[in-house]
């Protein structure tokens, strides 16, 4: 009876996932909602380190300025979960914008001149994001970021399975990964336009048929 009791007793003091979900939430909405620590809560970040971010692959049309493109500037990125979060810095109290993780893969180049670039593709092999690293205080930078998007968007998919065949008792989510989670929603429609490339304008220009 007294072994009964004392397993009540001890999962009583434990806390549940929505008690440690709402008191994450109660610090983010305490801490101004959305900061680097906020989102890093009690487990921390899945990454983070800073990258020039470009949308696209970088071959707009407005890229070399001759249009009043602007130059690419290095933004503090953060993985939590199947999220990228983009900060103009670290102190920053809230990102910029957020990209979801969920089927996308990446194509880690070469290193050159102290920088690699990792490229963000979509499912279909379109390029969303081109990233570009220093090496210069750590060598392995961009094969763990790719590594990281790899990871998370592999788990997230699982994750997507699981709740499409009712399991949902199998996922065992951080509650600041709950917390990301919301944040993130709020910051996927803050993305930058995707530009317009050369491609797009030549595919758009109707063809004369021959002869005229």
């Amino acid at each position: 009876m007294s072994e009964k009791s004392g397993s009540t007793d001890g999962a009583k003091r434990r806390p549940s996932f929505i008690q440690r979900a709402r008191s994450s939430l109660f610090r983010a909405k305490k801490n101004g909602g959305s900061d680097v620590a906020t989102l890093r809560g009690t487990s921390g970040s899945d990454f983070e380190g800073t990258a020039k971010v470009i949308r696209g692959s970088g071959s707009d049309i407005l890229g070399c300025g001759c249009f009043g493109g602007k130059k690419d500037k290095t933004r503090f990125l953060l993985i939590k979960g199947p999220f990228c979060f983009v900060f103009s810095k670290e102190t920053s109290s809230s990102p910029k914008y957020a990209i979801s993780l969920m089927n996308m893969t990446t194509d880690v180049k070469n290193q050159s001149r102290g920088q690699q670039t990792v490229l963000l593709e979509s499912s279909l092999g379109d390029v969303e994001y081109t990233f570009v690293f220093s090496t210069a205080e750590f060598a392995d930078v961009a094969d763990r970021f790719a590594a990281t998007i790899s990871q998370q968007a592999q788990a997230a998919q699982t994750k997507q399975v699981r709740e499409r065949l009712g399991h949902d008792h199998l996922i065992n989510n951080r509650a600041s990964i709950f917390v990301a989670e919301k944040i993130a929603l709020s910051k996927l429609d803050d993305q930058p336009d995707v530009p317009v490339t050369a491609a797009d304008v030549m595919s758009s220009v109707p063809l004369n048929p021959v002869g005229y």
